[in-house]
């Protein structure tokens, strides 16, 4: 009895695809089984390529007469039942054990493309950037909201799945999509891209990432004040400058970097002027006066609570002390637009952390000053010529100087008196004397 095209395993729990098994069938499969925990890895002979889903976690390890190694055989087996119930392919078992496919070729692109940088790029637009050229059908993508009352449906619900109505290919710019969507997203508010895309050799990727609504006219911020070293009574705070109007919306701040980070804060969508005053409050206490002020800047209520500045409150995202990096970017997953480093340490202080006194602390400095936000001289940041912040204290807060240049280096930054803190307000420029 002829054996129909289908998946088969081998003696080591590897699922392989018989010849003839066309393209169409093969999405089909790929789709059926992308949300089983293994990673799968199928090869189609007649394509001499291999395709993947459940991401990138293993690689495939070909030899002459050894066949692909992938799935462990409780994978293989829970594929096998997944796909036997829609009569796509027979296996059949002795002793538990697959039968054993002796089929043996050399395929010759056995990597699946990476997804490298994506982006919202403007109202209901997302583009993707691949490590080489794929194809990415608009059916195989789709769009769900992270938050309540993120995409609307028309009639005020929540949209469940937000269909991509086009995808277009870049020109000259190999591996770079362009997806249109069904809804124009709101600005700033969360959400998670699902796809599945194929590139020349037929070796696919699945992949869901996250993404957050464009923002037409960000608002132009720097960080201006950090009050790092908190008490009971004044707890960890960030001040940030509106220096151009816009929405704040998407905007996102770090305690470190953003891929390397004790915490973060994702701005909600609020229009703002420039001139304003934004303050982070970083260790709220979950009173119920704690309100962002997205509008009126005079209702909100705890400590340090500013009367003419913006107050917005985040848990779990406290400063470190003396020494430690913060920075902002223009979006999650987009470009560092500001950033500060300060310690209390020199370059004496340790001899395994270029005297940061952490291996964490300087990748985060490298990071920063390898996105030109802070003054590299010989190519490095030294704790020297972070802002210097030895005498910080709850109401000695670091603050930016009036009439700072923003050269992304110390001398914009110096210590204020004792209770010189100026949260939501200008900053003092008179400087702490030890």
């Amino acid at each position: 009895m002829r054996e129909p095209p289908g998946l088969l395993g081998d003696e080591t729990g590897a699922v392989r695809v018989r010849p003839g098994l066309n393209i169409p069938l093969m999405r089909q499969l790929i789709n059926q089984v992308r949300r089983i925990e293994w990673p799968l890895y199928v090869d189609q002979v007649a394509r001499r390529g291999v395709f993947v889903s459940g991401g990138q976690a293993m690689k495939l390890s070909y030899k002459r007469r050894q066949s692909a190694r992938a799935v462990s055989l409780a994978g293989a087996m829970a594929v096998a039942s997944a796909l036997a119930v829609g009569g796509l392919f027979c296996m059949s078992l002795a002793g538990c054990i697959p039968a054993v496919i002796d089929a043996v070729y050399e395929p010759t692109d056995l990597q699946p493309p990476s997804l490298v940088a994506w982006s919202a790029n403007g109202p209901g637009q997302l583009r993707l950037d691949f490590d080489e050229a794929v194809s990415l059908a608009a059916t195989d993508c789709t769009v769900s909201a992270q938050a309540a009352g993120s995409a609307t449906d028309g009639g005020g619900g929540v949209a469940a799945g937000i269909a991509v109505s086009r995808v277009e290919i870049l020109p000259d710019l190999s591996g770079a999509l362009v997806l249109e969507l069904a809804l124009v997203l709101p600005p700033g508010e969360a959400y998670a891209l699902s796809g599945l895309a194929f590139d020349e050799a037929g070796n696919a990727i699945s992949f869901t990432v996250p993404f957050w609504g464009y923002n037409p006219q960000p608002a132009g911020l720097v960080i201006n004040e950090l009050l790092s070293a908190g008490s009971d009574t004044h707890p960890d705070a960030v001040e940030f400058y509106v220096s151009q109007a816009g929405d704040l919306a998407g905007l996102a701040f770090y305690v470190g970097v953003s891929d390397d980070a004790d915490g973060r804060y994702i701005f909600p969508a609020c229009p703002v002027a420039a001139g304003e005053y934004i303050v982070l409050h970083l260790q709220p206490q979950g009173l119920p006066e704690e309100i962002d002020e997205l509008a009126a800047t005079n209702v909100s209520g705890g400590l340090d609570a500013s009367s003419a500045g913006r107050d917005l409150w985040c848990s779990g995202a406290a400063l470190s002390g003396k020494n430690g990096a913060v920075s902002l970017y223009a979006s999650p997953h987009g470009a560092m637009i500001d950033a500060v480093v300060y310690c209390e340490r020199t370059s004496a202080s340790d001899s395994d952390y270029r005297g940061f006194g952490s291996a964490k602390l300087l990748r985060r400095v490298d990071a920063i000053a390898a996105a030109a936000m802070w003054l590299a001289t010989g190519g490095r940041v030294t704790p020297e010529a972070a802002a210097q912040s030895g005498y910080v204290t709850a109401t000695r807060t670091l603050c930016r100087s009036g009439a700072s240049a923003d050269t992304d280096s110390a001398a914009d930054w110096h210590i204020v008196p004792t209770r010189g803190a100026s949260l939501g307000a200008a900053n003092v420029d008179a400087v702490h004397q030890p």
